[in-house]
């Protein structure tokens, strides 16, 4: 009894951990601008985005399997951390190079954190015999901590106008505080001293069950494929209010309403996925994606508002409704590893169209990059789908 009332603490906690997390969103309205002005390509932007993506793509699965090894808790502690460090340092580096070994200690933070935090909600709820609560908790978390990145946003952008690196300072000081509420928790499942041979073979394990597993492989690649077009479509919505005549001071209250687009889709996730199911949802992630790129490529601020709210809706409604159809099926004993493999292929994805993308702003217009986009992501859909049915 004590156990479970002990576990029970862990949802609230996870709720409290995700709202600070995303609280750093403090730098989010503002950081495609602030590379600009210390003189950073488009190119420049996504190639940031892509040595991130790289780094997680090399220490994901490790430290996935070091937190099945040594415990979820203290790898979500060192990754906020690291990731509180990475948002500090970007506030006083001043050349390209600075800017990829801010990205390093946030890939850093981001690899740590990525897969264990998942895992621990789910085996708490397994435990608590409540697992098919999962969707619904996960949703909430999402829709708390993008409500909480919504709040962040909104001040963004003054305090962009009063110094620009003061958006990265205050955001470093949530993620710090994770360190502790991470630390709080309760270990659902008992965890071992780490060894080499262990966490190879467990490495290994998790590899093979994912090549193997029809429905995970499938869904790792979809996952991969949509996130990377989406977090493009993402850091592109500055370019297109630079583009549109926005000013800079509207960008925090223009992100507190993205963030919270993203938190209804998060928060209602689980009552529309249960009603109109799988099939039905993983058309209509990438769908509502693809009509918001081609809607961002009219360069029309009207039209532009209605794609960022299908988007990112799109966007927090993926999140909660993709782990739960992973995690059903997968073992507690590697699920930190597997769900550290889905993120591995997000970032492998992201590490090939982000430069891309940036490529074609640069070379050619905002509107290429938007129409090009839409395009792949329709035609790699198709592909996914007829592919599901071999």
């Amino acid at each position: 009894m004590k156990t479970s009332t002990q576990l029970e603490k862990n949802i609230p906690k996870y709720y409290l951990f995700m709202a600070l997390r995303y609280g750093m969103f403090f730098f989010i309205p503002i950081f495609v601008l602030y590379l600009k002005t210390k003189g950073i390509t488009m190119t420049q932007v996504m190639l940031l985005q892509a040595v991130y993506c790289i780094m997680v793509f090399t220490l994901e699965i490790p430290t996935g399997a070091i937190a099945d090894q040594i415990g979820r808790k203290k790898t979500i502690a060192i990754g906020s951390a690291f990731g509180a460090a990475g948002i500090l340092y970007y506030a006083f580096a001043e050349t390209f190079t600075g800017f990829i070994l801010a990205e390093i200690i946030l890939a850093l933070g981001t690899v740590m954190i990525s897969g264990a935090d998942i895992s621990i909600l789910y085996d708490t709820l397994k435990i608590l015999k409540r697992e098919s609560h999962f969707k619904k908790i996960q949703g909430r978390a999402n829709a708390i901590g993008f409500a909480a990145a919504a709040l962040a946003s909104l001040v963004g952008g003054w305090l962009y106008t009063i110094d620009a690196r003061l958006p990265m300072i205050v955001a470093s000081l949530p993620f710090a505080i994770t360190v502790f509420v991470a630390l709080s928790m309760r270990e659902p499942a008992p965890s071992g001293t780490a060894t080499l041979a262990e966490t190879i073979s467990l490495i290994k394990t998790g590899i093979r069950f994912t090549a193997t597993h029809k429905q995970v492989r499938w869904l790792v690649l979809y996952t991969a494929i949509y996130s990377a077009f989406s977090f493009a479509m993402f850091w592109l919505y500055q370019p297109f209010l630079i583009r549109a005549g926005i000013s800079v001071i509207y960008f925090g209250p223009i992100f507190a309403a993205i963030n919270l687009l993203v938190a209804l889709g998060a928060f209602s996730s689980h009552r529309i996925e249960n009603t109109i199911g799988e099939k039905a949802s993983l058309i209509m992630i990438p769908t509502l994606t693809i009509i918001a790129l081609v809607l961002l490529s009219t360069g029309h601020l009207p039209l532009g508002f209605m794609a960022i709210i299908l988007g990112q809706f799109a966007w927090g409604y993926s999140d909660p409704v993709i782990n739960d159809y992973i995690n059903r099926h997968i073992a507690s004993r590697n699920r930190a590893t597997i769900l550290s493999i889905n993120s591995l292929s997000i970032s492998m994805a992201g590490a090939i169209v982000l430069p891309f993308i940036g490529y074609l702003i640069d070379a050619y217009t905002l509107t290429h990059a938007f129409l090009l986009s839409a395009f792949l992501l329709f035609a790699i859909n198709i592909l996914l789908y007829l592919a599901r049915k071999l």
